[in-house]
């Protein structure tokens, strides 16, 4: 249970907030904050990219600034963005040999939690957080995302070392790994130390569906209609998200550029685009052509955000706390920024939810032929969307088949696999996180549970240590320095 109570605090503290994956950002810290709104006091609709929902406080929430912190300052080595070192001021073991030392593929299946808990988590992951990186002509290994280490690095290179006798990548040393870009503070002052940013609003606000800006949103309408609706393409005579270009039956685009991430995730972002319609078309059938394109999109947006915060707060926040959380009132003063605890480490215990085998499901309950692994999916599942009741039956699998339960175990598909194509290796996630925790200035694991607990816990047995079976097991030779994950 040791590992749940850091993801509990973080969680707690989204909450109270009031309410991966990373993005493309400029070469270097960005030099402004993005434009200071104007707000109008009378205007029911929300913004598209956080701003105005506080009139006191109108910058609280925007798109494009920065996470804040829940336990304390950034950790880096020199206070401002180096690395945290060990105890003993020695680098931090390789991430990638943390996760083949820690990391099981055991598949132990979750005993409340069925699949698409997953794949909601991942859904409003989407709308909550996307970490803009550097730019870096040639990456930081070569020029690929696998290769050895250049002798000429950019200074925001944080590739991760690979051992020699790697399972997987013994005849490379090197995955790329660029920095995550960092912002001023609201009023326009540099941080202290690195504060990275979000690329998307910090609301619960429908953006992985809509956009977080003006142009994006009108770029997903379809205003021909006068019915507020968005836009659509169909196959097999079911509505599909638009496609771009229309030439590509299978280019699906949505309100958060990372919708064809995997055949379940399109899927999610498929079913909420029709909702939208099927909403934006009641409204029209009661009101007709008495009301605007405008009204009734605005309206059915509103809903259909609605609908988004009571299935959050109301079915997956108790399934994944427990029924016993509560909502606090919203509270003009509290900043509802993105915990970076919670975007960096935290909520990405969905990705050892994941399971490499995805099921599907006929009508009549048998397994459908259309069954898939997700390590062969990676950004270039989506076509599987096209074929005759994949939808209907990838959601009846997922209803009906357990996630893996949250622990030290993953699929091979995130810790080998992860964007694999036909001619290059897969990255291994788990190394990923850890590196970008570190990359963030997160605390290590046994602050975190310090901080949790309100106790310092060394959690190292004596050599030679038995197999890890939990955190509390953990045994590593830099100490009390294991990272978040």
């Amino acid at each position: 249970m040791a590992f749940f109570v850091p993801l509990l605090v973080v969680l707690l503290g989204l909450v109270s907030g009031n309410l991966s994956d990373d993005a493309n950002a400029s070469n270097r810290q960005a030099n402004s904050l993005p434009a200071a709104p104007t707000c109008d006091p009378l205007y029911k609709y929300r913004s598209f990219d956080g701003t105005c929902n506080n009139l006191n406080n109108p910058r609280f929430g925007q798109a494009g600034t920065n996470f804040q912190r829940l336990m304390g300052p950034a950790t880096y080595a020199d206070g401002v963005s180096a690395i945290r070192l060990s105890r003993s001021g020695a680098a931090l073991p390789s991430t990638r040999l943390v996760s083949t030392t820690v990391t099981l593929n055991n598949s132990i299946s979750s005993y409340d939690a069925s699949l698409i808990t997953m794949q909601w988590g991942q859904f409003m992951d989407h709308d909550l957080t996307q970490t803009p990186q550097f730019r870096i002509s040639g990456g930081c290994c070569g020029g690929s995302q696998f290769g050895n280490t250049s002798t000429n690095l950019d200074a925001e290179c944080l590739q991760i070392p690979i051992p020699s006798n790697d399972p997987v990548y013994s005849d490379v040393n090197c995955m790329n790994m660029v920095r995550s870009n960092y912002g001023l503070n609201l009023d326009g002052t540099t941080p202290t130390s690195r504060q990275q940013v979000n690329a998307l609003t910090h609301w619960i606000d429908g953006s992985m569906i809509y956009g977080n800006s003006y142009a994006t949103a009108q770029s997903l309408r379809d205003s021909s209609s006068g019915k507020g609706l968005l836009a659509f393409s169909t196959q097999n005579g079911r509505v599909l998200l638009p496609t771009s270009p229309s030439t590509c039956a299978d280019c699906f685009v949505a309100g958060d550029n990372r919708a064809r991430e995997q055949p379940l995730l399109t899927i999610m972002q498929t079913l909420w685009l029709r909702e939208h319609n099927r909403v934006a078309n009641q409204l029209y059938a009661k009101f007709g052509t008495t009301k605007t394109d405008e009204f009734y999109y605005q309206e059915a947006r509103r809903i259909v955000i609605a609908e988004f915060q009571h299935i959050t707060y109301n079915e997956y926040l108790p399934a994944i706390l427990g029924p016993e959380i509560k909502v606090p009132p919203f509270d003009t003063k509290s900043n509802p920024a993105i915990f970076n605890e919670f975007a960096a480490a935290a909520f990405r215990m969905g990705h050892s939810q994941l399971r490499s085998f995805i099921k599907l499901l006929e009508a009549d309950g048998s397994e459908s032929s259309q069954s898939f692994f997700l390590g062969n999916s990676f950004l270039t599942g989506a076509f599987r969307l096209l074929n005759a009741n994949f939808i209907d039956n990838a959601l009846r699998g997922q209803l009906f088949t357990p996630a893996q339960a949250v622990d030290q175990c993953f699929a091979d598909d995130v810790t080998s696999q992860l964007f694999r194509t036909t001619s290059a290796l897969g990255a291994d996630l788990v190394a990923i996180n850890m590196q970008r925790g570190r990359d963030h200035g997160l605390p290590p694991y046994v602050r975190a549970r310090q901080i949790a607990l309100e106790t310092y816990a060394f959690i190292f047995p004596t050599p030679p240590p038995p197999p890890p079976v939990t955190f509390d097991d953990l045994s590593f030779t830099h100490s009390p320095e294991v990272s978040l994950m």
